[in-house]
């Protein structure tokens, strides 16, 4: 986290130091000539996904598929006519993960398991203000507590929750992919 200059204290997530892109290679046959490990609906499963477990010494969470490629290729091996597959899967590696991070923040709050919003005020106590003293609509989001209570009260402040979100699917890479022999 990196603290942002300002008057309430607020955090915002740093964008990720490391984003890696590792191509690998497979070779599978044809579904035409009966190969039960070629599966084209395969690539539309596991396109956008990330990993649901540690893969290839990353933690889970930390890999991404961002493609599959693949080509149709006949090779002639002694008179015989070989169909298959060269496949290329793009995986991106971010070593804080693909969740997406969100401040727990907003300008509305709950009180007391009442579902009613209440909107979040604030105090002015900046000087020569016509509404010195009294309490005003918040300009900026508050932090909020799990239950949509505000986190910080009675003049007290401080960074938000960070809550994690995950937006893409989660599979296991290695079931896939297989494990690497390295």
């Amino acid at each position: 986290m990196q603290r942002i200059p300002g008057q309430f204290g607020y955090f915002s997530h740093k964008p990720p130091q490391q984003l890696l892109r590792w191509l690998i290679g497979l070779l599978i046959g044809d579904p035409a000539d009966g190969d039960p490990d070629a599966n084209p609906p395969t690539a539309a499963a596991v396109t956008n996904a990330i990993n649901s477990a540690p893969y290839l010494g990353g933690e889970a969470y930390s890999w991404k598929c961002a493609g599959i490629g693949a080509q149709q290729n006949t090779e002639v091996v002694n008179d015989i006519e070989l169909n298959y597959w060269s496949v290329t899967v793009e995986l991106l590696y971010r070593q804080s993960g693909w969740q997406l991070l969100l401040p727990n923040v907003g300008w509305n709050y709950l009180t007391g398991g009442d579902p009613a919003k209440a909107s979040v005020y604030v105090r002015d106590d900046a000087p020569n203000s016509p509404t010195k003293g009294n309490d005003i609509p918040s300009a900026v989001p508050q932090p909020l507590d799990t239950d949509g209570s505000l986190k910080y009260t009675g003049g007290n402040f401080g960074p938000p929750d960070i809550l994690e979100r995950r937006i893409n699917p989660v599979v296991d890479f290695s079931t896939y992919f297989g494990v690497p022999p390295f």
